[in-house]
């Protein structure tokens, strides 16, 4: 019955040595130091990969109100179009392939805002519909137009509004996430911040980033003025 008399206990030694106990206490602050930036600051516990472009989908919108500017009352007259009108966007199928062009706009790779047109007119073949051609002879052609307008302005573009949304998501996996769940910001070519994008400034209910044509034109340092026909992004 000697096992239920005896028992095993710890024997603690407390050594009195300068150099051991900063040696100890160095290695306790090293550990502590590595479970804060590298656990909890760096996250070092999750596996990370850098984002890439997901989808992006781009609309424009007129203004409630489209004023005639200064520059519709010269010798270049102007047209009133909707958003849907002025949208112009082009795709590639390959990349080595001719762009094709898509309108009103519902592709990818870039779009275009139009600002100014120049309208020709084609006649249509005798006894033939312009729209479905039945016969080889009624096949649509471009070469000859009857009648060229001249170079027309689309009024007030600097007042419509651009709706941008997009995601982002992993290489390797399926996450992603949408703009709407994310902070952002419309940048001048020099880095400085013109506008963010957080929840507390998005339109509640929209997804995407709103900003004017005048905004995007101002942060890409484009100047319509200057011959900056189309901008494209």
């Amino acid at each position: 019955m000697r096992f239920c008399r005896d028992y095993d206990t710890l024997k603690v030694v407390k050594v009195k040595d300068s150099r051991l106990g900063v040696l100890y206490y160095l290695c306790a602050i090293a550990i502590f130091a590595y479970i804060v930036i590298n656990l909890v600051l760096s996250q070092g516990y999750l596996l990370k990969e850098s984002p890439i472009p997901g989808a992006v989908r781009v609309s424009l919108h007129e203004p409630a109100t489209i004023q005639t500017p200064s520059y519709c009352n010269g010798s270049t007259p102007c047209v009133y179009w909707s958003g849907i009108q002025i949208m112009f966007v082009s795709s590639y199928p390959t990349s080595n392939s001719v762009p094709i062009f898509v309108y009103p706009a519902d592709a990818f790779a870039s779009t275009f805002l139009t600002t100014r047109i120049v309208v020709l007119q084609y006649p249509p073949q005798p006894n033939c519909d312009p729209i479905i051609s039945k016969r080889p002879e009624c096949i649509f052609s471009t070469r000859q137009p009857t009648n060229t307008s001249g170079i027309m302005y689309v009024a007030d573009i600097e007042s419509y509004t651009l709706m941008i949304e997009h995601s982002i998501r992993g290489k390797e996996n399926a996450l992603a996430i949408r703009n709407g769940l994310m902070d952002g910001s419309l940048n001048f070519m020099n880095g400085t911040v013109l506008r963010t994008f957080t929840n507390a400034t998005r339109m509640r209910g929209v997804d995407g980033d709103i900003m004017t044509v005048k905004e995007l034109l101002l942060a890409a340092g484009a100047d319509l003025d200057s011959g900056f026909e189309f901008l494209g992004f």
